[in-house]
């Protein structure tokens, strides 16, 4: 019987490696049957598989436990409710989702998560949607990581636990944003402690997220949200971050504008922070740096 289904599932896998790994005295035979194949899809049966391998191996060499509530959750032998509270129960919940994004399961439990009926569940939905937003972010589908970092604000600002996550909501936001409201600097108030030095903290990695930044800066500082005493270390953050997008991005030719604009203002603005200081051969270098970047325009 076994054999007969393999070969009608095609030849990715031979009859006897399911003989060799689960004989019949094995608790996950029936599983075998009911999961492999009653789906069509090849990376489903796959996954269901390497849960299984998993397993069996746990009877002779223990896995990590949350390898194990994985692969429990995978084979439908673990509610849904039991997963989410186990991995919101960790110590370092974003730390735990990473590793779980890097396996062949991630895909699995992000549909099996979408499709939760719990939208009434006041208490378990918030904790859906912050796995469900860390496998998104981990998996690089960034809109979709923001959209829930957003919805679900509030829930991840009331745990320590969260500081990842929080910091990942924090990326996820300015990757996104292109155009920065008093929500999403609201938003960003609520995952740090001080914007402004947590920005200075970003490392340049995506011309795009450099442009964003450079943005949120124009507008942090017009507005005089930076603190007095770090300001000029913040404008030379975002001038680093403006610097690295017109270096390593490809741009239109009004975003391209849009980015030296801000870099002429930057640069006027520590000019005049360092003439406060009197420090007048520094102001009148960032000063000639800011006509340079105006005979660009």
């Amino acid at each position: 019987m076994i054999a007969l289904l393999s070969q009608q599932h095609g030849n990715y896998l031979k009859a006897y490696n399911y003989k060799r790994m689960l004989p019949q005295s094995s608790p996950y035979a029936q599983q075998l049957n009911q999961g492999i194949f009653s789906c069509d899809d090849t990376h489903d049966k796959k996954v269901i598989l390497h849960a299984l391998e998993l397993l069996e191996k746990d009877k002779t060499d223990a896995i990590n436990p949350i390898v194990k509530t994985t692969c429990l959750f995978v084979l439908h032998e673990l509610s849904l409710k039991s997963f989410v509270t186990t991995i919101i129960s960790q110590k370092n919940i974003s730390l735990t989702l990473s590793h779980i994004a890097n396996t062949p399961f991630c895909s699995t439990i992000i549909t099996r998560l979408q499709k939760n009926d719990l939208q009434k569940d006041t208490l378990l939905l918030p904790m859906i949607n912050c796995i469900l937003a860390e496998f998104y972010y981990y998996s690089q589908r960034m809109d979709e990581a923001h959209a829930l970092y957003k919805r679900i604000s509030h829930y991840i600002t009331t745990k320590n636990s969260f500081s990842e996550v929080r910091s990942n909501a924090f990326d996820a936001c300015l990757s996104c944003t292109t155009d920065w409201t008093p929500n999403d600097i609201t938003h960003l108030s609520s995952l740090c402690s001080n914007i402004g030095n947590y920005i200075q903290e970003l490392k340049t990695t995506d011309p795009q997220k450099s442009y964003n930044i450079g943005k949120l800066a124009h507008i942090l500082l017009r507005n005089n949200m930076i603190n007095s005493s770090e300001k000029m270390s913040f404008i030379m953050s975002a001038l680093k971050h403006l610097g690295y997008a017109v270096q390593h991005g490809i741009w239109n030719e009004e975003s391209l504008k849009n980015i030296l604009q801000l870099s002429e203002e930057a640069y006027s603005l520590l000019s005049l922070s360092h003439r406060s200081q009197k420090n007048y051969a520094v102001s009148l270098e960032e000063r000639k740096r800011a006509l340079e970047c105006r005979s660009q325009l």
